[in-house]
């Protein structure tokens, strides 16, 4: 229950009330109460302190200042004063005196004191006297006392009440403010992955409004990654299906023809074939779940690009040789950049790899390497007959092949755009029927390593 943000701030609001009430109540007690009894007690003070001068002066009327004192009734009540003796006895009295402790030592100073109950209550203001006697003038104040004590009632009454309105009115306004939270919840839990396209409606709150609004995002972002999901899964499954039919297919023949070594050799070099696609379709999709984790999954340090592009251009010459192709390449030294060996690799290789699929063998290839600033400029240029303008922008996306529909998982482009933007590049591609293809690479540059 205490989990409860209603409950929460209630609490945390009423603890804050109810010192704040307990301590204005206690205050104004303290301030009724000394308003009660101060000018009471400085009248009785100045009482005893005019019997403790006739005393002190040997004035021979002193029973009669006594008398004149307790006969007063100005302060509302039975009043009397009484003279004692340095050992307690009474030397002199006027007024009913109510039973109480044996009066104070003449050393001590002026004072007031209060004695008996509810019923009977006195006020007493004890005066010391020299020669070790003391004035006593005392007033019955049980009616003053039982008002104070009926205004005491009335504080706490009055305080607990406006404690019990606060709680309430707090309870109210929180579990307003909470409602839209309890809404929101409720249209959250109707969301499922079926209907990530629902957006939350506007709330009137502008703190809940914002919730909804980060919400919002969150389900569009999770609507595209579950689309791209589905559709990256289809394809996949879809091109993971077609080699492994060809080559159960391609089984099933052998297996049904006559047994000999050619034929035997045959069906092993095209499951060969099969193997290898599938190998080469299942990394590129290995490589593509680990960049869609995010930069993070991006192991970066300084790399020397013309390095890498050297020794891509070292194992592609072969190929090259045996196409009868052309094949240039120009590598600027020390260029380095931030990023991943291995990645940055398997970029130059899919790029040039693109380059020597789909064009005839008679067109010529070239890598370029260059520095411009502060970039590293990556360019594979071919020779050959060009792509359709109106198809350039979908050959990065995933599982999409060209018009001429070669052999490949129409992977390669996808997972080079990728790889540069998990580098902070960016990737172009342009092609013209006379001029060829062109696909261009600029990855940040950074200083040479010592």
């Amino acid at each position: 229950m205490f989990r409860s943000l209603r409950t929460r701030l209630t609490s945390t609001f009423m603890i804050a009330a109810t010192l704040l009430v307990g301590a204005g109540t206690v205050a104004l007690e303290r301030l009724i109460t000394r308003a009660t009894w101060g000018p009471l007690d400085a009248e009785l003070l100045e009482e005893a302190e005019t019997v403790a001068d006739a005393i002190r002066n040997d004035d021979s009327p002193a029973m009669t200042v006594l008398e004149r004192i307790a006969g007063e009734r100005d302060a509302g009540g039975r009043k009397f004063a009484v003279v004692f003796a340095p050992d307690g006895s009474v030397l002199a009295r006027a007024g009913a005196m109510p039973p109480h402790t044996a009066p104070a030592s003449a050393a001590d100073p002026p004072y007031v004191f209060g004695v008996g109950d509810d019923v009977d209550r006195y006020r007493i203001a004890s005066n010391p006297v020299a020669g070790g006697k003391r004035v006593e003038v005392g007033l019955a104040v049980h009616a003053r006392a039982a008002a104070l004590q009926r205004v005491r009632l009335a504080l706490a009454t009055g305080a607990a009440a406006a404690l019990a309105l606060l709680g309430m009115l707090c309870w109210g306004i929180t579990s307003r403010a909470t409602r839209e939270m309890e809404r929101l919840a409720q249209e959250l839990e109707n969301v499922e992955a079926g209907s990530l396209g629902r957006r939350l409606i506007e709330r009137r709150t502008s703190e809940v409004d914002r919730v909804v609004k980060v919400l919002n995002r969150v389900l569009e972002r999770l609507d595209r990654a579950v689309g791209h999901l589905q559709r990256f899964t289809a394809d996949a499954s879809h091109e993971l299906r077609t080699p492994i039919a060809a080559l159960q297919a391609r089984l099933e023949v052998t297996l049904a023809r006559e047994p000999s070594l050619d034929v035997y050799r045959d069906a092993v070099c095209d499951a060969l074939e099969q193997t290898d696609r599938l190998r080469r379709l299942a990394e590129s999709l290995l490589t593509l779940s680990r960049l869609d984790a995010g930069p993070s999954a991006v192991l970066l340090e300084d790399v020397d690009l013309g390095t890498i592009a050297r020794e891509v251009e070292e194992s592609l010459e072969p190929l090259a040789e045996d196409q009868g192709r052309r094949f240039e390449a120009e590598i600027a030294a020390g260029l380095h950049v931030r990023g991943e060996p291995a990645l940055l690799k398997r970029l130059l290789v899919n790029l040039l790899d693109n380059a020597f699929r789909h064009t005839p063998a008679t067109a010529d290839v070239s890598l370029r390497v260059r520095r411009e600033d502060d970039t590293a400029v990556v360019e594979v240029r071919d020779a050959g007959g060009g792509v359709d303008p109106e198809t350039l922008p979908e050959l990065f996306e995933r599982f999409r092949r060209g018009a001429t529909r070669t052999a490949g998982s129409g992977l390669g482009l996808a997972l080079c755009r990728e790889i540069v933007a998990c580098h902070d590049g960016g990737i172009a591609i342009e092609s013209t029927a006379a001029a060829g293809t062109r696909v261009t690479v600029r990855l940040p540059a950074a200083a040479a390593g010592p």
